[in-house]
């Protein structure tokens, strides 16, 4: 069985480097093993090619998702306002480490959605009444041409 080191995606057999050191009688290939088991664990270089990958792997991951599951028009609105926004999908999965950060300004942009929200609902209540007010309007301007398009149809057949 693996035992996780703490690297994401990497795993080393604890059972397979004890049982190499265990049977290798030369005291040298003892440190050699032990210094490859070193190596492995102090792997800056292979923990900074793991954490990119993964910074990537969730930035395909979200990219993905907005080009799938967002309409056209979500993400015309998107590129319109924010034309840089795959870049800061790049920013947020490659330099944002701090959980508590994220989570704040989580928080912040559920509470713009729902104030935005309340606001597309208002406005949608005054549209809704501009229209209602534009019909009245149309209906009585009609009904106003009409009955003057009348008066003068009864005063030119009276004049005749």
């Amino acid at each position: 069985p693996c035992k996780s080191l703490g690297i994401a995606d990497a795993s080393v057999d604890f059972e397979v480097y004890a049982s190499t050191i265990e049977t290798n009688e030369n005291e040298e290939s003892y440190s050699n093993g032990i210094e490859t088991l070193l190596d492995l664990l102090n792997n800056d270089n292979h923990m900074e090619v793991t954490k990119k990958q993964q910074n990537n792997t969730l930035f395909q991951k979200i990219v993905q998702k907005v080009e799938h599951l967002f309409e056209k028009e979500k993400i015309r609105d998107i590129e319109e306002l924010c034309p840089q926004w795959k870049e800061n999908v790049d920013y947020v999965t490659s330099e944002v480490t701090n959980i508590t950060a994220v989570v704040e300004a989580l928080s912040n942009v559920q509470k713009e959605i729902d104030a935005n929200l309340s606001l597309k609902s208002n406005a949608t209540k005054q549209l809704n009444v501009l229209e209602f007010f534009e019909l009245t309007l149309q209906e009585t301007y009609y009904h106003l041409q009409l009955k003057s398009t009348n008066i003068s149809c009864i005063v030119e057949t009276t004049e005749i």
